[in-house]
């Protein structure tokens, strides 16, 4: 029961993403599946942050460009609570 309490008490307090927010976790939940042997979750981030910012051609390199810092921490934020539950 208090697991279940728990659940609904990190749910609700999740923020709901902008679109900006859902193209990066997107990106990310994609390539954390598109490998059988799973990475640590900071190499999924770190890969992000080493290749998007200078493809400006990309939708994924926009959307995370377009983060505020708040915004971008609410991505992995989601993320990690997602790559947990897989």
């Amino acid at each position: 029961l208090q697991n279940a309490i728990d659940f609904i008490e990190r749910f609700k307090k999740q923020p709901e993403l902008n679109k900006n927010q859902q193209i990066v976790l997107i990106w990310l939940k994609e390539n954390f599946n598109a490998t059988e042997i799973k990475a640590p979750c900071l190499f999924y981030l770190w890969e992000l942050y080493q290749n998007y910012p200078y493809d400006k051609s990309n939708k994924v390199s926009k959307a995370y460009e377009e983060l505020k810092y708040e915004e971008e921490a609410e991505v992995i934020q989601a993320f990690i609570e997602w790559a947990v539950q897989e």
